[in-house]
């Protein structure tokens, strides 16, 4: 069973995905600390969900530092 702040998370991540794929200059970041976030409660609480949301995270912040390194590189290297 999906404990309620992972459905949270989930909802939010889908929301800011809507967001980001209609301007991903404004909700890219956003949707990639919703990932970031849903990964550490998919390890506690679902692990291999957990992984699948960090790796995308990871993918955001990488497309996030072509554009501002210095703004989002320590977010990727978190990340990974």
């Amino acid at each position: 069973m999906v404990q309620v702040p992972v459905l949270r998370f989930l909802e939010g991540v889908g929301l800011y995905r809507e967001l980001a794929g209609a301007n991903p200059a404004v909700h890219l970041p956003d949707l990639a600390v919703s990932l970031n976030n849903l990964a550490v409660l998919g390890h506690l609480e679902r692990r291999e969900e957990g992984l699948t949301a960090i790796r995308e995270a990871a993918d955001q912040y990488r497309q996030l530092t072509l554009g501002d390194t210095a703004r989002f590189e320590p977010n990727l290297q978190a990340s990974l």
